[in-house]
Parts: C-alpha cells; sequence; structure tokens
C-alpha cells in the first residue's frame, strides 16, 4: 500500500490523500479496490484532523515564545490573550477528544475484534466477511460513511475555523512581538538620554502615546474577531452535539464521543 499527496490545494484542510494498491493474490481478494477507497476516507479524515492539531500545537509553542520573551509588558494586550487562550483551550479540547476518541475507541478495539475473527475464519469467504464488517464499523464509527455526510458536513467547518482562528492567532502574537520590541527600544531610548542628562522629551512622550494608542484599537480588533469566531465556534459544536445525541441516539461509541466533548454540560448552559 501506498500513499502520496498529489493536490496543490491552498486550503490546508482539505489535502487530497492518495491510495494505490500493490497487493497480489490471494491478499487481493481481501484488499479490494472498495476496501481500498474506505480505508482512503479513514486515513484522509485523520489527516485532516492531525493538520488542524499541529496548527493548535504549533500556535501554542507561539504562545510560549511570546511570553517567555517578555511581552508581559504590553498590558494592551492581557484581554485579548486571555480570550484568544480561552479558544484555543476550547478548540484543544475538542481535537484531543476527537483524535482519542478514533484511535482508542474505534481503530485500536476494532482492530482487537478482527484480530479475534481472522484465526477462526474457516475459509477465505470468512476472511473477507469478517475484513467487510471491520470496515464498516470504522467507517460507521469514524462518520466518514454515507449515513454521516451531515456530521461530517460539521466537522469539517469546525476544521476551517480551527484553521482560520490559528491564522488569526499567529498575527496577534506576531504584533504583540513586534510592539514587545518597540516597547524595549523606547526604554532604551530613555535610558540612554537620562544617562546624558536629558530624560524624556515631549515629542517622544507623544509618539509613544500614539503607538499605545494604535495598539488599543488594533487589540479592540483581534477581540472583536476572536469573540466572532468563538461564537460561530459554540453554534457549530452545540449543532454537533445535538446531531450525535438525536440521530445516533444508539451509538453507545459516539454517544460516549458526546459526553466527552462536553462533559460539564458548558455546551447546554451556553445554549441557555
Amino acid at each position: 500500500m501506498s500513499f502520496f499527496f498529489p493536490s496543490n490545494n491552498k486550503n490546508n484542510n482539505n489535502l487530497y490523500i492518495g491510495t494505490g494498491s500493490t497487493t497480489r493474490t490471494p491478499l487481493s481478494a481481501v484488499l479490494t479496490p472498495d476496501a481500498m477507497k474506505s480505508y482512503h476516507k479513514v486515513f484522509a479524515f485523520l489527516w485532516q484532523l492531525k493538520r488542524v492539531e499541529h496548527s493548535l500545537v504549533a500556535h501554542w509553542k507561539n504562545h510560549i515564545h511570546v511570553a517567555k520573551s517578555g511581552a508581559a509588558v504590553l498590558l494592551e494586550s492581557s484581554g485579548v490573550v486571555h480570550k484568544c487562550r480561552a479558544l484555543h483551550h476550547e478548540m484543544q479540547h475538542f481535537v484531543n477528544n476527537l483524535h482519542n476518541y478514533i484511535m482508542f475507541e474505534v481503530l485500536e478495539t476494532s482492530w482487537e475484534e478482527l484480530s479475534r475473527e481472522m484465526p477462526v475464519a474457516k475459509d477465505l469467504d470468512g476472511v473477507i466477511k469478517a475484513h467487510e464488517e471491520y470496515l464498516q464499523k470504522v467507517l460507521s464509527k469514524v462518520l466518514v460513511d454515507k449515513e454521516a455526510e451531515e456530521v461530517r458536513g460539521l466537522l469539517n467547518r469546525v476544521f476551517d475555523l480551527i484553521v482560520r482562528f490559528s491564522r488569526s492567532e499567529s498575527r496577534m502574537y506576531s504584533t504583540i512581538s513586534e510592539a514587545t520590541l518597540a516597547i524595549r527600544e523606547k526604554r532604551k531610548q530613555i535610558e540612554s538620554k537620562t544617562r546624558d542628562g536629558w530624560g524624556i522629551t515631549p515629542a517622544l512622550e507623544s509618539l509613544s502615546e500614539q503607538r499605545r494608542e494604535g495598539l488599543r484599537r488594533t487589540f479592540d480588533l483581534y477581540t472583536k474577531e476572536f469573540q466572532e469566531l468563538h461564537d460561530e465556534y459554540t453554534e457549530l459544536i452545540r449543532n454537533l452535539l445535538f446531531i450525535l445525541r438525536d440521530k445516533y441516539s444508539r451509538s453507545e461509541n459516539l454517544q460516549f464521543l458526546a459526553f466527552r466533548l462536553d462533559f460539564n454540560t458548558y455546551y447546554e448552559d451556553v445554549a441557555e
């Protein structure tokens, strides 16, 4: 089995993953073209999820770097950073729980079941049947089968929104870093003039206030942007949870996923 990434799609969340089978008989009787398409759907979904996860982790590193670099001197940024971090943690919670659900509740348990059924299969037809049932279970639980198109649409929208948020988060931290460097340079000028017996001039003081006012306006725009992203994200998660709890009420696995995503009923409380 081989994998390739032929897409030049600029949308990071919609990269195409191709699969090519090099299996020969008798394996080709089990790993049929339809089976390979099913594997492709699962791997493509996992690839999307891992890219979103990487995006969040990368910008968490930016947060740590900015914090250690002394950006805390920017009091104007404290409010927007708090809002940004709160939304970041919400999204990280969603991605972590969805990832763990797929890896442990779906793939690992389904593989264990297949491993038990394969050795007791009496013939090739038994092996093929066990493998087909395994694939169908995985497709259903990972929500990539035909019946889950509505849920997949919501998940894709959530993934796209997280990528948008990550880009905004990156721009915000770049703004904070640049402003921190400017403040440091200003302090060096003041210290230099103080040593020379001059101190800060009215012109320098006026320039400093203009910069801070510009920063306040910029951070206000970031605050508004993060609030809009949060509102959109909350609505998407509420819709997703409603479908999981209603449409898949008989699925123990998906009910457990819904519980993990909203274990403290936060999104239900927000709706009220």
